[in-house]
């Protein structure tokens, strides 16, 4: 990807934890061979009970997520 476009926000709320989004919009780069678009979402999660993570997981594949992964922090 060639990356056009990148952004920074804070959040408005004082949630006593980092409150930050981070947002970048490009475009595919022409490679000569046929490829897939696929779009990245990455999201970091704090603060919230392990034993949820695996609903979000099956929630993120039944709506077609090709790869679900969490890192612990």
């Amino acid at each position: 990807m060639e990356v056009e476009a990148t952004g920074y926000r804070a959040g408005q709320w004082d949630l006593s934890i980092r409150n930050l989004l981070l947002l970048s919009i490009g475009k595919a780069v022409e490679r000569g061979y046929e490829e897939d678009v696929v779009t990245l979402i990455e999201a970091n999660i704090e603060d919230t009970d392990p034993e949820f993570y695996h609903h979000v997981m099956g929630k993120l594949f039944e709506r077609g997520a090709l790869d679900v992964f969490f890192t612990p922090g």
